[in-house]
Protein backbone atom coordinates (compact mmCIF):
# COMPACT_ATOMS: atom_id res chain seq x y z
CA UNK A 1 0.00 0.00 0.00
CA UNK A 2 1.02 3.37 -0.87
CA UNK A 3 1.64 6.05 2.13
CA UNK A 4 0.20 8.81 1.54
CA UNK A 5 1.08 12.19 4.46
CA UNK A 6 0.61 10.42 7.47
CA UNK A 7 -2.02 7.49 7.34
CA UNK A 8 -1.77 4.34 5.48
CA UNK A 9 -4.14 4.60 2.12
CA UNK A 10 -7.07 1.71 2.87
CA UNK A 11 -8.37 0.22 -0.32
CA UNK A 12 -12.31 0.93 -0.70
CA UNK A 13 -14.27 -1.19 1.97
CA UNK A 14 -17.20 -3.23 0.06
CA UNK A 15 -20.04 -2.79 1.56
CA UNK A 16 -21.41 -6.16 0.56
CA UNK A 17 -19.12 -8.37 1.59
CA UNK A 18 -19.57 -6.62 5.58
CA UNK A 19 -20.94 -9.12 8.32
CA UNK A 20 -23.78 -6.35 8.62
CA UNK A 21 -24.72 -6.00 5.04
CA UNK A 22 -24.72 -9.99 5.21
CA UNK A 23 -27.00 -9.66 8.44
CA UNK A 24 -29.83 -7.58 6.40
CA UNK A 25 -29.73 -9.53 3.48
CA UNK A 26 -30.52 -12.47 5.59
CA UNK A 27 -32.84 -10.69 7.66
CA UNK A 28 -34.76 -9.33 4.48
CA UNK A 29 -34.81 -12.69 2.93
CA UNK A 30 -35.97 -14.85 5.98
CA UNK A 31 -39.32 -11.93 6.46
CA UNK A 32 -39.86 -12.19 2.80
CA UNK A 33 -40.24 -15.73 2.31
CA UNK A 34 -42.43 -15.93 5.68
CA UNK A 35 -44.87 -13.35 4.09
CA UNK A 36 -45.18 -15.31 1.01
CA UNK A 37 -45.52 -18.45 3.01
CA UNK A 38 -49.06 -18.43 3.78
CA UNK A 39 -51.86 -20.36 2.24
CA UNK A 40 -54.01 -19.03 -0.18
CA UNK A 41 -57.19 -20.01 -1.03
CA UNK A 42 -60.11 -19.39 -3.62
CA UNK A 43 -61.68 -15.97 -2.94
CA UNK A 44 -65.28 -16.03 -2.18
CA UNK A 45 -67.77 -13.64 -3.76
CA UNK A 46 -70.51 -13.29 -0.92
CA UNK A 47 -74.29 -12.31 -2.28
CA UNK A 48 -76.20 -11.02 0.51
CA UNK A 49 -80.22 -9.94 -0.55
CA UNK A 50 -80.67 -6.31 -1.23
CA UNK A 51 -81.47 -4.28 1.90
CA UNK A 52 -80.40 -7.30 4.10
CA UNK A 53 -79.33 -6.53 7.64
CA UNK A 54 -78.10 -9.03 10.34
CA UNK A 55 -75.67 -12.01 10.89
CA UNK A 56 -75.21 -14.10 7.94
CA UNK A 57 -74.61 -17.62 8.73
CA UNK A 58 -72.79 -20.50 6.32
CA UNK A 59 -72.45 -24.04 7.08
CA UNK A 60 -70.19 -26.31 5.59
CA UNK A 61 -69.89 -30.20 4.85
CA UNK A 62 -73.67 -30.75 5.15
CA UNK A 63 -73.79 -33.93 3.09
CA UNK A 64 -77.42 -33.14 1.33
CA UNK A 65 -76.46 -29.69 0.87
CA UNK A 66 -75.00 -28.67 -2.95
CA UNK A 67 -71.41 -27.54 -3.43
CA UNK A 68 -70.95 -24.03 -3.92
CA UNK A 69 -70.51 -23.37 -7.60
CA UNK A 70 -67.44 -21.37 -9.32
CA UNK A 71 -67.80 -18.24 -11.23
CA UNK A 72 -64.92 -16.05 -13.02
CA UNK A 73 -62.35 -18.17 -9.82
CA UNK A 74 -64.44 -16.69 -7.04
CA UNK A 75 -66.75 -19.25 -4.90
CA UNK A 76 -69.96 -18.05 -5.16
CA UNK A 77 -71.94 -18.00 -1.89
CA UNK A 78 -75.68 -16.83 -2.86
CA UNK A 79 -76.96 -15.66 0.49
CA UNK A 80 -81.08 -16.50 0.62
CA UNK A 81 -83.67 -14.27 2.99
CA UNK A 82 -83.23 -16.16 5.63
CA UNK A 83 -79.44 -15.42 6.03
CA UNK A 84 -78.77 -18.81 6.40
CA UNK A 85 -76.58 -21.18 3.84
CA UNK A 86 -75.56 -24.35 4.07
CA UNK A 87 -72.87 -26.30 1.44
CA UNK A 88 -71.15 -29.25 0.86
CA UNK A 89 -68.11 -27.54 0.03
CA UNK A 90 -65.48 -27.75 2.37
CA UNK A 91 -64.92 -24.56 4.36
CA UNK A 92 -61.38 -23.35 3.05
CA UNK A 93 -58.95 -21.13 5.32
CA UNK A 94 -55.89 -18.88 3.61
CA UNK A 95 -55.41 -15.64 2.21
CA UNK A 96 -58.08 -14.54 -0.50
CA UNK A 97 -59.71 -11.20 -1.46
CA UNK A 98 -63.20 -11.83 -0.82
CA UNK A 99 -65.88 -9.43 -2.15
CA UNK A 100 -69.38 -8.85 -0.45
CA UNK A 101 -72.47 -7.56 -2.70
CA UNK A 102 -75.93 -6.95 -2.03
CA UNK A 103 -77.64 -8.39 -5.33
CA UNK A 104 -80.95 -8.37 -6.28
CA UNK A 105 -82.33 -10.35 -10.21
CA UNK A 106 -81.34 -6.85 -12.06
CA UNK A 107 -78.14 -5.44 -10.30
CA UNK A 108 -74.90 -6.03 -8.05
CA UNK A 109 -74.00 -3.20 -5.55
CA UNK A 110 -70.46 -3.94 -3.70
CA UNK A 111 -70.40 -3.62 -0.27
CA UNK A 112 -67.52 -2.06 1.45
CA UNK A 113 -65.43 -3.54 4.21
CA UNK A 114 -63.57 -1.32 6.49
CA UNK A 115 -62.16 -1.01 9.62
CA UNK A 116 -64.23 0.98 12.54
CA UNK A 117 -65.29 5.12 10.97
CA UNK A 118 -64.65 4.05 7.79
CA UNK A 119 -68.52 3.34 6.39
CA UNK A 120 -68.23 -0.15 5.86
CA UNK A 121 -70.90 -2.75 5.77
CA UNK A 122 -69.16 -6.00 6.56
CA UNK A 123 -68.33 -6.87 10.29
CA UNK A 124 -66.87 -9.45 13.00
CA UNK A 125 -66.40 -12.25 10.18
CA UNK A 126 -65.53 -15.36 12.31
CA UNK A 127 -65.68 -19.15 11.69
CA UNK A 128 -65.95 -22.09 14.34
CA UNK A 129 -67.21 -25.30 15.05
CA UNK A 130 -69.95 -27.22 16.98
CA UNK A 131 -68.79 -29.94 19.18
CA UNK A 132 -71.49 -32.73 20.52
CA UNK A 133 -70.48 -34.76 24.30
CA UNK A 134 -67.90 -36.81 22.50
CA UNK A 135 -66.30 -33.38 20.92
CA UNK A 136 -66.71 -34.76 17.62
CA UNK A 137 -67.40 -31.74 15.15
CA UNK A 138 -71.05 -31.66 14.58
CA UNK A 139 -70.74 -28.57 12.43
CA UNK A 140 -68.43 -25.78 10.42
CA UNK A 141 -69.35 -22.60 10.12
CA UNK A 142 -68.47 -19.25 8.97
CA UNK A 143 -70.66 -16.06 10.01
CA UNK A 144 -69.97 -12.54 9.23
CA UNK A 145 -72.41 -9.12 10.16
CA UNK A 146 -74.06 -6.80 7.26
CA UNK A 147 -75.43 -3.57 7.81
CA UNK A 148 -73.79 -0.26 9.02
CA UNK A 149 -71.13 0.31 11.74
CA UNK A 150 -74.01 0.95 14.58
CA UNK A 151 -76.22 -1.89 13.85
CA UNK A 152 -73.77 -3.92 14.20
CA UNK A 153 -72.72 -2.29 17.60
CA UNK A 154 -76.45 -2.71 18.45
CA UNK A 155 -76.87 -6.35 17.96
CA UNK A 156 -72.76 -8.00 18.61
CA UNK A 157 -74.17 -9.86 21.56
CA UNK A 158 -72.16 -12.08 23.21
CA UNK A 159 -68.62 -13.74 21.71
CA UNK A 160 -69.64 -16.91 20.05
CA UNK A 161 -72.24 -17.95 17.41
CA UNK A 162 -75.42 -15.74 16.26
CA UNK A 163 -78.42 -16.60 15.46
CA UNK A 164 -78.49 -16.22 11.38
CA UNK A 165 -81.11 -13.91 10.19
CA UNK A 166 -82.44 -10.47 9.30
CA UNK A 167 -82.45 -7.91 12.18
CA UNK A 168 -85.75 -5.79 13.04
CA UNK A 169 -85.06 -2.29 11.97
Amino acid sequence: MRRRGRGVMRRPRCYFCSVDALIVVLAVFAMSSCLGSEARRMPVRYLVPTGYVGWIKIEFDVSNAPALPVKDHYLVCQIPTSGKLQTSSDIQFGVAKDEYYYYSAESQQALKVTQSGGGGMIWAGFNGQELDANKNVVQTYLQFFVGSEDEYRTHIGPPGPKNAGPIER
